[in-house]
């Protein structure tokens, strides 16, 4: 799979987010996807993510 596809199904959200789900169950919640980057480095920068009610933040 190009790895520019999945920058645009993540960046536009484009899967079932009401099934993400981690490898042990626990339900993901995508908050906001990010800053693309189109640098070095990591993909996306700044993205949330709820896993179980926790808010995690940080590059993708």
């Amino acid at each position: 799979m190009n790895e520019s596809f999945l920058y645009f199904i993540w960046q536009n959200r484009l899967f079932n987010e009401t099934e993400c789900r981690a490898l042990t169950g626990e339900t993901i919640e995508i908050i906001h996807t990010g800053i693309r980057n189109a640098a070095s480095g990591p993909d996306f920068f700044d993205a949330r993510i709820r896993i179980n009610g926790v808010l995690w933040a940080g590059n993708v």
